[in-house]
């Protein structure tokens, strides 16, 4: 009898043992501690580096004198017809001592022509050279009874004739008389009222006599002449010719 109490006994602390278990909290396993991983620093991108020096106080400028734009040599800027004319007449007047309005303009162009033209030269042997063809002015004015011819080019004019002087060859009278008849016939005028203000002797440079027409082939061969000035009417008129019976009255180009 004692045994079998000895045994229930036993039983019930071993139950006992068991609840206590159940009820009693079981500690967290214990893990080892991981150490913190350390930051990776981020790239860092170099920039050159600009040294700049201390800046200065610049000290104000004084405005100098103004500066005019000076033109290389040999050119021109905004030299027109009028502005040859102007300085034509005020030579004029200034050779005869009377005013730039007492000189009247007969006519005056600004078209191509021989460079020996523009110059006021005397013509001279080209031989075999093909003669150079300019863009130049023609002024002709008239003072106290006489005409005076001016000529130049590139913002110069120059005195070439005065006092119905010539230069180079007088143009053979047939070769003017079928000229004069020409521009006669043309304003159905009368042969006498055209007058003649220069005649000068020139070498073309082509069949064209200096004034080709448009669509035409003409031989390339140089061809003497002469170029004439004519008025009638109030008006002048410029004929290029050879010297036979060929010519040709050429449009005013200004």
């Amino acid at each position: 009898m004692r045994m079998r109490w000895m045994w229930v006994m036993a039983a019930l602390a071993l139950i006992l043992a068991a609840c206590q278990a159940r009820t009693t909290p079981q500690a967290s396993p214990v893990s080892e501690a991981t150490p913190e991983a350390t930051p990776i620093p981020k790239a860092t991108v170099l920039l050159p580096l600009v040294h700049e020096s201390p800046l200065k106080p610049k000290a104000p400028r004084t405005p100098g004198p103004p500066v005019t734009p000076i033109s290389p040599p040999g050119t021109v800027t905004s030299f027109t017809l009028d502005d040859a004319v102007a300085l034509a007449r005020a030579d004029l007047a200034a050779r005869l001592g009377i005013k730039p309005e007492d000189v009247r303009v007969i006519s005056a162009v600004h078209e191509e022509m021989p460079l020996h033209l523009a110059r006021c030269e005397e013509e001279k042997p080209s031989g075999p050279v093909q003669p150079a063809m300019v863009m130049g002015y023609e002024i002709i004015l008239e003072a106290q009874g006489q005409t005076y011819v001016y000529r130049g080019m590139a913002g110069r004019v120059k005195l070439c004739r005065e006092g119905g002087k010539t230069m180079g060859s007088e143009v053979p009278r047939q070769l003017l008389d079928a000229v004069l008849e020409d521009l006669a016939s043309r304003l159905k005028a009368a042969k006498s009222e055209v007058e003649v203000l220069s005649v000068e002797e020139v070498t073309w440079p082509d069949a064209s006599l200096g004034c080709p027409e448009p669509g035409k082939v003409y031989a390339q061969v140089l061809t003497p002449g002469y170029r004439i000035v004519l008025k009638a009417q109030g008006r002048t008129y410029t004929y290029h010719t050879d010297r036979s019976r060929h010519f040709v009255l050429c449009p005013p180009r200004k």
